[in-house]
């Protein structure tokens, strides 16, 4: 599902834990400090952020399995990987 069918969804009928997944990843802005990827940093989680905002980035996919065992899980898929030492915009 795409984000654009995600935010239809989100206007128009019901909150998606999928799109609710991706919001919660794009808020990692807040801990966001505009700087080159390094490799190994530490401090606040902001990889999700990131990648959905990386420039040459042209698709974000995002998918939830549920099964007995686990509640739920989910899964980014990014078509293009961080590169270290480069602005991600």
């Amino acid at each position: 599902m795409s984000m654009k069918n995600l935010m239809s969804l989100k206007i128009y009928l019901f909150r998606h834990p999928l799109y609710d997944a991706s919001i919660g990843w794009y808020n990692e802005i807040k801990d966001y400090k505009y700087s080159k990827v390094k490799r190994n940093r530490t401090g606040p989680k902001i990889g999700h952020y990131t990648q959905m905002v990386w420039k040459d980035s042209k698709e974000v996919g995002i998918a939830s399995a549920i099964s007995k065992m686990v509640k739920s899980t989910w899964l980014q898929d990014i078509t293009r990987p961080e590169i270290i030492w480069e602005y991600p915009y």
